[in-house]
């Protein structure tokens, strides 16, 4: 079984581990990389991310107001080196559940948010000041879910059911994220997040876009004392460095035309 859908498998609790070769300096970060393209080419996830969407046709189509939202939040994971570690067995899922736990009381104590919202809100400043409208801030209330890993988001009907006609809304949701182990007590954190630009009145999907923040390098990661130190001030510098970089991609992917979003 390949390294990508071992580590993917353990991430979904699925009883299985990576390969002690896809947790090496070497493999792990080549494997991981190719995680999402393995999983695209056997399981067709939905649509495509589509093309980005001219600012000037958004400004000829009379919207009303734009809503910046999210979808619903994965599971945070903290991993161990025993869930990296351990054969498939109790002993992994067992690990496995203890990482989310572990994470539930680092966000409960160091009030660790899901960077989706910043990412939308700041995306929907940009984009409505571009358009000429107003923005509106509009967070899901939807609860935090079990699942450690979300592959879609909301659909374009659910969106213009609960905003109305009239709007074009912004939804971004973070589709995995975790503190992950780089040897020995070391940590840095994975982020992938979605985007997508949906029409309310037509219930369409104007644009989408995909995004995976890079990964910090393994001989600076800190250690997890560190990463907590201060208030969690290295985790949630690492998170907003991928929300910006993330961001970003948001702006150039979601986006074409004079005076795009910035």
């Amino acid at each position: 079984m390949p390294c990508g859908w071992l580590h993917y498998a353990s991430r979904l609790n699925l009883g299985v581990r990576p390969h002690p070769i896809c947790t090496t300096s070497r493999g792990s970060m080549k494997n991981l990389s190719k995680m999402i393209l393995v999983l695209v080419a056997a399981f067709p996830l939905g649509a495509a991310a589509k093309k980005p969407v001219d600012l000037t046709v958004l400004r000829q189509s009379g919207y009303q107001t734009l809503i910046a939202t999210t979808d619903q939040t994965p599971r945070m994971t903290l991993a161990s080196e025993v869930w990296s570690l351990s054969p498939a067995s109790v002993l992994g899922i067992v690990a496995f559940v203890d990482a989310k736990q572990k994470a539930d009381k680092v966000r409960a104590e160091y009030d660790v948010r899901d960077p989706a919202q910043y990412i939308a809100a700041a995306l929907g400043r940009e984009t409505a000041a571009a358009l000429g409208i107003t923005s509106s801030d509009q967070p899901s209330g939807l609860e935090s879910s079990f699942s450690s890993v979300h592959l879609t988001l909301r659909s374009a009907k659910e969106l213009a059911a609960t905003y109305g006609t009239g709007a074009l809304v912004i939804n971004v949701g973070t589709q995995n994220w975790f503190a992950d182990t780089v040897g020995k007590d070391r940590y840095r954190v994975s982020y992938w997040a979605k985007a997508q630009v949906v029409d309310t009145n037509t219930r369409t999907v104007l644009a989408s876009k995909e995004c995976q923040a890079p990964l910090k390098k393994r001989d600076v990661a800190p250690e997890l004392s560190a990463m907590l130190a201060g208030d969690a001030e290295s985790l949630k510098f690492e998170l907003h460095e991928a929300a910006n970089y993330c961001l970003d991609v948001f702006r150039k992917g979601l986006f074409s035309g004079a005076a795009q979003p910035q």
